[in-house]
């Protein structure tokens, strides 16, 4: 830490030790942040639509598992894919769900079946 200039160790390591608990703490929040603006989205412009899923996945990375599957939708006479996290491995490929959309941003949605 060239730009700190002090040579009192207990300083620097509280300066470090504070700047780390300010990034954390700003990184809480915003995803505290994104969790709202995507609610506030599916409510103000939330369509409830049908969903298909066509793959269906579990991967093994180390010690954990990432079970996810591919749903294809259409909104506005647009279809659109997008890989879900599928954790509780609730569905199969072929099934039918539903799904609340945001009519704004389509990358926002809601599996509610």
């Amino acid at each position: 830490m060239m730009w700190l200039e002090t040579s009192n160790l207990l300083i620097r390591t509280l300066f470090g030790f504070l700047l780390l608990v300010a990034v954390r703490f700003s990184a809480l929040g915003v995803l505290q942040l994104q969790k709202l603006y995507y609610a506030q989205q599916l409510e103000n412009h939330g369509k409830i639509v049908d969903g298909n899923v066509l793959l269906v996945r579990s991967s093994k990375y180390s010690l954990l598992y990432d079970h996810y599957m591919v749903v294809r939708y259409a909104l506005n006479n647009e279809n659109f894919v997008q890989k879900i996290d599928d954790e509780n491995q609730s569905f199969s490929e072929g099934d039918n769900l539903k799904l609340r959309i945001s009519t704004k941003h389509p990358g926002i949605f809601q599996v509610l079946q």
